[in-house]
């Protein structure tokens, strides 16, 4: 496995961790008064680093992949 495998997929799992955690965090918050609840912050935070976490695996994917041989498809035969 190389590293960017590995990078995708740790990643990808700590994505899936996060959110397991924002759910579990959502239950617990108050909805009569969400921003006075004591899991706002982290409510706040987890939303923060899904969002970042979703931007590097589509972006660790994207710059790692094989464009191909160009001359392949930009000339019809």
């Amino acid at each position: 496995m190389d590293w960017v495998e590995f990078s995708v997929n740790a990643l990808f799992v700590l994505l899936l961790a996060s959110i397991g955690a924002w759910l579990a965090i959502y239950r617990r918050l108050n909805p009569q008064d969400v921003s006075s609840s004591r899991y706002y912050r982290w409510h706040q935070l987890l939303i923060a680093l899904i969002a970042l976490l979703a931007i590097l695996v589509a972006v660790v994917i994207v710059l790692s992949s094989d464009p191909g041989d160009p001359d392949d498809y930009l000339f019809w035969p």
